[in-house]
Order: structure tokens, then C-alpha cells, then sequence
């Protein structure tokens, strides 16, 4: 199920936990004061989002715009899902970033149908909520990443 139901799938799920790691790194690089503030807040402008440029320099719209193309590729957009099962390891990783990105920016998948249908999907699964309520972890999921200063 987390693997994904055969290569295909469970290259997909590779390709989310790339994705989604690529935007933790950006929201660490912000939080940690390793980008220059002007770097940190164009992380978040999407005039300032250059899809030809390193994918270490790429804005939060450019990574949500070539994962909303990759989960409408991958066929299941409608149901909120890249894969069948729809929890393998590269989405539960594609949630906690879109996690993160909300958390910060609650409009952010606005213009993202597909990752807005997924993120909403994943949220309302009961295995979620009772890690983001605390059931499961001893204390509410509080946010860790927040926007440039």
C-alpha cells in the first residue's frame, strides 16, 4: 500500500518524496537564515518564480505547478490521488510538505485543484487527524515553519 501497486506507482511515489523534500529543504534554508531575506520572500512570490532556473532556486509556485501537472499526469487529480492506494511514502511526504506550506500560507494550493484535492483527501483521512489532533502523538502537531520576517 505505501509502496505503491507496482513500478509504476512506486516510481511515482519516488518522484513526490523528491518533490516534497525539495520544498522542506526551501522552508528549512528560510527558517534557518540560510537564503538572504529578498530570496526567502521571492520563495513566495510567484512573479519571482522562474521554472528555467536550478531547482534549488525555484519559488513555491514553480514546485506546485509541475506537482498539480504531474498529479493531473498521473490520472486520479479528481480523486485526490497520485497513486491507487493514495498513501505511499511520497505522498504522506507530499502531504507534510503541503502541510507546512498551509500552515504558513493558507491559500497557497488555491490555484492548484488537483494538489488542492489531494491535500484536502489526505487531511480528512482519520490516520491524519489523529496524528495532527495529538491522539497518536502525545500533543497537537504545531507548526514548525513559518513565513520570512
Amino acid at each position: 500500500k505505501m509502496r505503491g501497486s507496482g513500478l509504476a506507482e512506486e516510481m511515482v511515489s519516488q518522484q513526490l518524496y523528491g518533490e516534497a523534500e525539495d520544498i522542506y529543504q526551501a522552508l528549512a534554508r528560510i527558517k534557518n537564515k540560510l537564503w538572504t531575506p529578498k530570496e526567502s520572500h521571492d520563495f513566495w512570490k510567484k512573479e519571482s518564480s522562474d521554472p528555467h532556473a536550478h531547482n534549488r532556486t525555484f519559488g513555491v509556485h514553480v514546485y506546485l505547478d509541475l506537482l498539480e501537472k504531474f498529479c493531473q499526469k498521473c490520472g486520479k487529480a479528481q480523486d485526490g490521488r497520485f497513486t491507487t492506494s493514495g498513501c505511499t511514502v511520497g505522498e504522506c511526504k507530499l502531504f507534510a510538505s503541503l502541510h507546512a506550506l498551509v500552515l504558513i500560507e493558507p491559500e497557497v494550493l488555491a490555484e492548484y485543484s488537483g494538489l488542492a484535492a489531494f491535500y484536502k483527501r489526505f487531511l480528512d483521512e482519520k490516520a491524519t487527524q489523529a496524528i495532527l489532533s495529538g491522539a497518536k502523538t502525545g500533543g497537537p502537531l504545531a507548526q514548525y515553519f513559518t513565513k520570512p520576517e
